[in-house]
């Protein structure tokens, strides 16, 4: 079923545990001297303070928690994508963002979803954001998506793209492992 759209407030309190682990993970992926993009998604949020003790690092977002906890760290570049603010999902969208992206390359991406649908596809329950995720998988050399064990199943408004167009998932210990194994047949990392 389609979820409703739960305000970014509500969002970041549910599945604490499992979205510190997520972004835990999402973290240790990233190196000093890259160039990586954070989504606005709030299992992407939960990677910035795993983030904050690096140096030499370009953080490219559309998200106003990314921004406002990195902005003044030492050996942090912050580079906002711009755009219609939308408290609902804590990010920047629209023509601005998506024109900036025009300009951009990044080494590795980062996103959250609304839901991973029964057909292996991933969404968005942001029209807007939908479309901006799509052009952030065209200009990562690599893309994460990170997505807790609840996200599975459900189908958000607007598909962004075929889970296959990803390069790993991210997500969390309590996926089934019937799930798990589906994933792995539709996506080389888990």
């Amino acid at each position: 079923s389609s979820p409703r759209d739960v305000p970014f407030r509500r969002r970041v309190r549910l599945e604490l545990q499992a979205k510190a682990a997520i972004g835990r993970a999402a973290a240790a992926l990233v190196r000093p001297g890259e160039m990586v993009l954070l989504d606005a998604g709030t299992t992407v949020v939960a990677m910035v303070p795993s983030l904050r003790a690096l140096r030499n690092l370009t953080v490219v977002t559309n998200s106003v928690q990314v921004l406002a906890a990195l902005w003044d760290r030492p050996g942090i570049r912050v580079v906002t994508l711009g755009g219609v603010a939308r408290p609902s999902s804590g990010s920047l969208t629209g023509p601005l963002a998506e024109k900036a992206l025009e300009e951009i390359r990044v080494d590795r991406a980062f996103l959250g979803t609304t839901g991973i649908t029964p057909r292996w596809e991933v969404s968005n329950s942001d029209l807007d954001l939908a479309v901006l995720q799509r052009r952030i998988l065209a200009v990562a050399r690599e893309s994460y998506l990170l997505a807790g064990h609840t996200k599975f199943g459900r189908t958000g408004l607007a598909i962004v793209s075929p889970l296959k167009a990803f390069t790993a998932v991210i997500t969390d210990a309590h996926l089934s492992p019937n799930l798990l194994s589906q994933l792995r047949k539709h996506i080389g990392r888990v």
